[in-house]
């Protein structure tokens, strides 16, 4: 299982290749690609919202 998350402000390098990692793990059933809205790269004042995410994702297993 792999979660691809990070957030809509986050570094440049970041935003600009999710599309690929998201294509590069299209064989993966188990990987997810998921955007916080308003976090930057460290989550940021955002703990609340990577719990949530986290964890929601973590219970499909």
């Amino acid at each position: 299982p792999v979660l691809d998350l990070y957030g809509s402000d986050d570094l440049p390098g970041v935003l600009e290749t999710a599309e690929r990692r998201k294509q590069a793990a299209a064989h993966n059933a188990q990987y997810s690609q998921q955007v916080i809205q308003g976090a930057n790269h460290f989550f940021d004042q955002m703990d609340d919202e990577l719990i949530r995410a986290v964890a929601d994702w973590s219970q499909q297993f």
